[in-house]
């Protein structure tokens, strides 16, 4: 008997329904969902937010109390998710439990209980999500088909098993497994764009262990059409009934079984799964092109969106007398502000927070800092120069930058750590079978316009000054200026030869719809052991998640055979803007600031027969289905550089 369970996903804040709509969206989504629960025994679950939950309640109050019946009668089950949909692995520890907290709190206030299943947020997840709905929750839902492309395959138990899933640090929290392959063909039977047949087949032939999720998603889809897509179906039948259709045929089947989630949570558990990778460090569900980034950036500016979220947190950080804040901050840092949203609740949002940045005068902190312009190398016996090359050092620190070539970074030497360059430029035909017809530099930055195809970066010769700061610092600084397209660039390279680091900041100004990559960063493949390789870095938690390089990655590829152009295919949530590459013996640690930029961090890795080839870049702009512009980009951005001899254990 093959065992079916399902749950159907509310959301009131769905990307592209106005505020106007809801009552329409509750009347013709969200009650016929209550009435075939009600007149069935599907043993259908509900999950919706607690804005979703209050939403409704503000609306239909009878909707809520009928809701609240059938779960006292067990006709269905609550899945709660918190307030707002935030995407987990994006944010700070402290927003994602903030947001659950005030979630459970609105669930039993309105519905008199507390969930126990908890769906990942559009089942976005990092394994720093486990010690945090751990305290919410005794279990958890993500997609099996991303889950399983990261665990080998003669490991992986039965598919839809519940199991564990752990992180680095032991903790494990169960998880019943959705299937997004099985949702998209319910909704394309339901839609009339396959035949049953082909979604039965795929019920009766894809579980080993007779268990499957035959539907985990949208409510809002069926009999209501959204306007996110102008491919969209049209409503030609009543959808519900064809919705009740699949059910009551798998009813009438003595071959299947319908289950509630209750019973797959006392399930006994045969597997304990780690379902990430430097491959794939932050999951989701679906085709590879519904990919972290969309969240991050891409979007109509989810850039702008997130880094002022992130301006706002770090005031809330530091003033407890702002509580009122935290469920605001929350609401707008909720996924569908970022994905198809309309113009209107866009520009609600944008101007949302804006007033709260202005209100609580929350202002952006730049360094201060007076310059001295320095005119006579000579007296200057910590830098260098010549035709191609300007070195700054001492006996303990070295960098050296390319005059030619936009300032890019050449080399980067902290003697304690190694006599060689750590990062910076490899040159034509260094790395045999690689990219052998290029140089690779550091520290550069490209973007590429979409509407032209052209690509424009700052390697480039350049007009530059020198300059000492009041802390002692040198300011290596310069401009670019695009001669086809208005964009402007300015770069300022601080060096610390005291602290052994360095810091770029770029003021990007007029960049149009485009992909931008900055700050790349070229690891010398001679300095770190290829079989110990490990990237570091914060998804959404507080601990460092810890990941091998261990197979070949390229974080920025495209992806054919979308509909729209796809730029990249996962990233780094760098949560607490640090993420660190090295062995053993060594590392590397890059810091960004969030306050000017949320950037997101991306890596490139191919294995060679004697060497291998490792970059590291960061993010600002993407491309996929959600990606509009709707006016050129202006913004800040800053990395630090330093090196750390890692400390024999």
């Amino acid at each position: 008997m093959i065992k079916l369970y399902s749950f159907f996903h509310l959301n009131t804040s769905f990307s592209s329904v106005e505020k106007k709509d809801q009552k329409k969206l509750i009347n013709k989504c969200y009650w016929p969902l209550l009435k075939l629960i009600e007149k069935n025994n599907f043993r259908i679950a509900i999950e919706l937010s607690g804005k979703t939950l209050e939403d409704i309640h503000s609306i239909d109050k009878s909707w809520v109390k009928k809701f609240r019946y059938l779960l006292d009668e067990k006709k269905c089950e609550l899945i709660g998710s918190g307030y707002s949909q935030i995407i987990g692995p994006l944010v700070p520890e402290k927003i994602t439990i903030k947001n659950l907290e005030i979630g459970s709190n609105i669930y039993k206030k309105l519905l008199k209980k507390r969930p126990l299943l908890g769906l990942i947020n559009e089942q976005a997840f990092s394994s720093s999500m486990i010690k945090i709905y751990k305290k919410f929750f005794n279990a958890i839902i993500i997609d099996w088909i991303t889950a399983k492309d990261n665990l080998s395959e003669k490991f992986i138990q039965n598919n839809s098993d519940p199991c564990f899933i752990k992180d680095d640090f032991n903790n494990k929290i169960r998880v019943i497994w959705s299937n997004s392959i099985s949702f998209q063909k319910f909704q394309r039977v339901v839609f009339g764009e396959i035949e049953f047949k082909n979604f039965l087949n795929y019920i009766n032939n894809s579980q080993k262990n007779k268990l499957n999720c035959i539907y985990s998603n949208d409510a809002e889809i069926f009999n209501y059409r959204a306007k996110r897509f102008s491919t969209e179906s049209k409503i030609f039948l009543k959808e519900w009934n064809r919705v009740e259709d699949i059910y009551k045929y798998f009813v009438s089947n003595k071959k299947y079984e319908f289950v509630n989630f209750s019973f797959l949570m006392k399930m006994k558990i045969k597997k304990t799964y780690k379902v990430t990778s430097a491959k794939s460090p932050i999951i989701v569900k679906k085709q590879s092109k519904y990919n972290i980034n969309r969240w991050a950036v891409c979007g109509k500016d989810n850039l702008l969106l997130n880094t002022y979220c992130w301006r706002i947190f770090n005031y809330l950080e530091k003033n407890s007398k702002k509580q009122n804040l935290w469920k605001e901050l929350c609401e707008m840092w909720g996924s569908d502000f970022r994905t198809h949203t309309t113009k209107k609740k866009w520009l609600y949002c944008k101007n949302k927070l804006e007033r709260i940045i202005k209100k609580n005068k929350i202002k952006l902190k730049l360094s201060k800092d007076n310059f001295k312009k320095i005119h006579n190398f000579k007296n200057e016996s910590k830098i260098s120069k010549n035709k191609n090359f300007i070195t700054f050092k001492n006996n303990k620190f070295l960098v050296s930058f390319n005059l030619k070539k936009g300032l890019a970074l050449h080399k980067f030497i902290d003697k304690k750590v190694s006599n060689k360059s750590l990062v910076g430029t490899i040159i034509q035909g260094d790395i045999k079978n690689y990219g052998s017809s290029s140089d690779f530099f550091s520290g550069n930055l490209s973007i590429l316009k979409k509407k032209s195809l052209t690509r424009y970066t700052d390697l480039s010769p350049c007009k530059h000054k020198i300059y000492l700061t009041s802390t002692k610092q040198y300011l290596l600084r310069a401009s670019f200026k695009d001669n086809n397209s208005n964009i402007v660039i300015k770069k300022d390279i601080y060096i610390d030869l005291k602290k052994k680091t360095i810091k770029i900041k770029t003021n990007l100004n007029n960049i149009p719809d485009s992909i931008v990559r900055l700050f790349k960063m070229t690891i010398n493949p001679n300095e770190f052991k290829q079989k110990e390789l490990v990237i570091s870095t914060n998804n959404g938690g507080e601990n460092l998640e810890n990941f091998k390089i261990n197979e070949d990655i390229n974080h920025g590829a495209s992806i054919e055979n979308v509909s729209n152009f796809t730029s990249s295919r996962s990233s780094f949530g760098i949560t607490k803007g640090q993420i660190i590459i090295g062995d053993k013996k060594k590392s590397l640690i890059f810091e960004i600031d969030k306050n000017l930029s949320s950037l997101v961090g991306m890596l490139e890795y191919t294995k060679l027969r004697s060497k291998y080839f490792l970059r590291l870049f960061f993010s600002a702009y993407e491309s996929d289905d959600t990606s509009f512009f709707i006016k050129e980009k202006n913004f800040l951005s800053s990395i630090s550089i330093r090196a750390k001899k890692v400390k024999s254990v």
